[in-house]
């Protein structure tokens, strides 16, 4: 019964504590009188009826909308006692407030102004472990995934944006989703509502910290984890021997888990147990990081890409030089000047090596100060075809190959000129 008539007077948040602790008393003399007539607590308490009934009826006889009675958030509590008391503030100051009939409450206004205002400061709050996620993507896509990393940039970055928007869409409706604006009633004193003395703020706000700073985070963290564990299951099923990298992400995944769930539970004062899971997944995690040193030392490390699945095309051309007094210029790549005495004085032969899974070589001459070049470069709109250049690199893995792809960008010219303009190209 204590419990009832509890949560009975915390519903009636609504209320100021006078008119609160007047209905919980009328239900309280119902209750000990149906106690006193022989009837067991449990139905006393039917009998008189569930706490939204009660709730209800008080809401309605003080003509209060009903959704606005009903919500039982703790957040919503409290941006309505906050509007309320700067709402008396204000009727302390323009004394005639309480007498002009407005379409609105003047608590239903601060109302918005400061769920909107609330709003603002969260998106920005939020906002900033994913800047720290993208960048961090940013690096690991730069040391792991080159040269596709802006390819994963542009995937994470769309991923990390829709979590964002998401979470911020769902904050949105949980802050306006049970909001009705009232309509206007002379409001009397009573009915502002004080803060609840029993509720601690310190307490939201820690809470808004640790799930902004750290559990949300965590969950995307553990979501990654997740995806990169499908994947390298997949690639083990290919038949590449790196079985030790899923296991340590599956530990590394139930580990993460389990820190969310402790996290979670805490802040929702549950008390559940997660040392078993927990102890577990570092075992398993420990078990993959062997397994995967032991399988990373089994694998070649080559410096070319000589015995890589990946095709190098060669493209040979003859081309005549606008301007005798020419240089040569290879951006990322290199070249080497051979001698042919069958080209003419302002002809060369080049022969361009690249790897054309990757990229397209455009050539084309170009001034500069007082000299003409013939420059060598990438195409920037080269469509690669991602899932040809997969299939190479697990036929790499397969044979047993870890290569440094960042060499697939790279061009390499040879320029055949005859004696008299070889030595120029060198010059």
């Amino acid at each position: 019964m204590n419990k009832y008539l509890k949560n009975l007077y915390n519903q009636l948040y609504f209320l100021d504590e006078e008119e609160r602790q007047k209905i919980v008393d009328d239900i309280t003399k119902k209750i000990n009188k149906q106690l006193a007539d022989g009837k067991s607590e449990k139905e006393a308490l039917k009998k008189i009826g569930s706490i939204d009934k009660i709730v209800e009826k008080a809401c309605h006889d003080r003509g209060l909308d009903m959704e606005y009675c009903l919500r039982e958030t703790l957040l919503d509590k409290d941006i309505n006692n906050v509007s309320k008391i700067i709402a008396n503030f204000i009727r302390e100051i323009l004394k005639v407030i309480q007498k002009v009939k407005l379409g609105f409450s003047l608590e239903s206004f601060l109302e918005v102004i400061i769920k909107i205002i609330v709003l603002i400061f969260l998106f920005v709050v939020i906002k900033l472990p994913f800047i720290a996620l993208e960048g961090l993507s940013i690096l690991i896509n730069r040391f792991i995934f080159y040269p596709f990393n802006n390819t994963f940039d542009l995937v994470v970055n769309i991923i990390i944006s829709f979590v964002y928007i998401f979470i911020c869409v769902i904050l949105t409706l949980k802050v306006f989703g049970t909001y009705k604006p009232k309509l206007k009633k002379i409001v009397s004193e009573k009915e502002v509502e004080k803060i609840d003395k029993e509720y601690n703020w310190l307490e939201l706000i820690i809470r808004i910290v640790i799930y902004i700073i750290i559990l949300i985070p965590l969950v995307l963290l553990t979501v990654i984890c997740f995806i990169i564990l499908i994947e390298t299951s997949y690639l083990v099923s290919r038949g590449i021997d790196l079985i030790g990298i899923p296991i340590l992400l599956a530990g590394l995944f139930g580990l993460l888990c389990s820190l969310t769930g402790t996290i979670k539970d805490s802040l929702n004062h549950k008390k559940r147990s997660y040392l078993f899971p927990t102890c577990f997944s570092i075992g398993v995690f420990i078990v993959g990081v062997i397994v995967t040193v032991y399988d990373l030392n089994r694998f070649i490390y080559p410096l070319g890409l000589e015995s890589s699945s990946i095709g190098l095309k060669e493209e040979e051309k003859t081309i005549t030089l606008s301007d005798f007094n020419s240089r040569i210029k290879v951006n990322n790549g290199n070249y080497e000047v051979l001698l042919d005495n069958n080209l003419s004085d302002n002809q060369v032969r080049v022969v361009v090596s690249y790897y054309d899974d990757y990229i397209d070589v455009n050539y084309y001459e170009r001034k500069d100060n007082e000299f003409n070049y013939l420059v060598f470069d990438q195409k920037l709109d080269k469509d690669i075809n991602y899932l040809k250049v997969t299939e190479n690199i697990i036929n790499d893995l397969k044979n047993g190959y870890i290569f440094n792809y960042s060499n697939v960008l790279k061009i390499k010219v040879k320029v055949y000129a005859n004696e008299r303009l070889k030595h120029n190209l060198e010059s």
